[in-house]
């Protein structure tokens, strides 16, 4: 995850008070969107500073259209009735785009993560696509943003958001996507649109952002109580990749490349890879390559092929013909996820990405693999997304919310 201009090595340099207000006021911001406080009297009494602090706070928050004040809140206390306080969810905006490789999908939301419009764009990606390909991106941004859009704001917007199937390369100052779709685009070009747009963009790594709205997914099933801490979400696709949750925040490493799952080998000896690797994950695990495997095995039986992974999908039950290559996708992503655990620690996993169209069966028999493994799989609790298929696009503005997003700072 990654501010295209904004660097925070430097905030030492910034004053030690204009570094309180911010943690203050963004807490304030925090307690009050989250629910967990709805009046200036509540935030006292949470954060433990004076009735003067909080009200300032509060104030500035208004005037920014990032809180609303909606009237006197119930309360069972003697006296006049507090302001009530909540998100003022339509006074900002932020807009994200999901790349692949059939184009972009686009999608405005409001300050509660709610969609305010969506659409798709195409440009599908071929092997003629230039490498470079970051002045294409841009101008497919600005003109679904400028032109395409009904609702877009950029005098209200936060951030625009970018989730892709790839990893930031520093030595190289770009943005590389070349193993999921062949393009990468440098940090030049997204400079040169985030000045034309004058709205900060915010870039991540798909796999990333589904699980960390996995993680916000499964904290609002306890409605607060319990936080995910720890979290690997293993996205199957066009590619298979991995987001790592740790201690509450998303796992990137010190160069942005935590979670390349889809390389991890599992046949050293096997397909030769892009990354430079043999017997890669992704070579086996995709839903292309399982349905091309299953392709084969229908061939084989002289069972009708399905032509579609979700008409796989569908018919999986009632061909026996697949069976096998479903058993052998199962315990080659199973070998994957144990290493995964081997090396993080992490027992809760959430499959996505497309898979999970395969059904509770074979959940199962993924399930059953890791578990056989050893003492370090005991506890393990595997299940299927609950994010949705814009997942990528909610999670990346949660993050943005909770972990990026300054409300005093430049």
């Amino acid at each position: 995850m990654k501010y295209l201009s904004l660097d925070r090595s430097n905030d030492h340099r910034l004053g030690y008070q204009q570094l309180i207000k911010e943690k203050n006021i963004k807490r304030v911001f925090d307690l009050v969107r989250g629910g967990r406080c709805s009046s200036r009297a509540e935030l006292v009494r949470a954060m433990h500073l004076s009735a003067t602090t909080v009200s300032a706070l509060v104030e500035e928050l208004v005037s920014e259209d990032l809180l609303l004040e909606t009237g006197p809140t119930l309360t069972s206390l003697p006296g006049r009735r507090p302001m009530s306080l909540r998100l003022n969810a339509a006074g900002r905006q932020m807009a994200v785009f999901s790349l692949s490789r059939r184009g972009a999908r686009f999608t405005l939301m409001d300050l509660s993560c709610k969609p305010l419009e969506s659409f798709f764009v195409e440009h599908p990606v071929s092997d003629r696509q230039p490498m470079d390909s970051g002045e294409e991106y841009a101008r497919l941004f600005e003109d679904a943003l400028t032109r395409r859009s009904r609702l877009f704001d950029r005098d209200r917007a936060l951030m625009v958001g970018v989730s892709f199937p790839g990893i930031r390369i520093e030595e190289e100052q770009a943005f590389s996507v070349r193993t999921a779709m062949s393009i990468s685009f440098s940090e030049a070009s997204m400079r040169v649109l985030e000045r034309r747009l004058g709205v900060p963009l915010f870039l991540g790594n798909v796999s990333m952002c589904l699980a960390y709205a996995e993680k916000k997914n499964l904290d609002a099933l306890t409605d607060g109580a319990e936080e995910t801490r720890d979290l690997i979400f293993i996205n199957v696709c066009d590619g298979v990749g991995a987001g790592i949750i740790s201690e509450g925040a998303i796992l990137t490493g010190p160069y942005n490349t935590a979670g390349e799952f889809g390389h991890f080998s599992v046949d050293m000896h096997g397909l030769p890879c892009v990354c430079g690797n043999r017997g890669c994950l992704e070579q086996y695990v995709n839903l292309n390559a399982i349905l091309r495997s299953a392709a084969e095995a229908c061939g084989q039986c002289g069972v009708p092929a399905p032509q579609t992974f979700s008409e796989l999908a569908e018919r999986a039950a009632d061909l026996e013909a697949v069976r096998g290559v479903l058993e052998t996708a199962a315990e080659r992503l199973a070998f994957g996820i144990y290493t995964l655990i081997c090396a993080t620690g992490i027992r809760r996993v959430v499959l996505g990405g497309g898979i999970e169209l395969l059904g509770p069966d074979f959940l199962q028999m993924v399930s059953e693999h890791v578990l056989s493994r050893s003492l370090l799989t005991r506890h393990m609790r595997m299940s299927y997304a609950r994010s949705g298929p814009e997942g990528d696009s909610v999670g990346i503005a949660q993050y943005f919310l909770d972990k990026a997003y300054t409300i005093t700072l430049p």
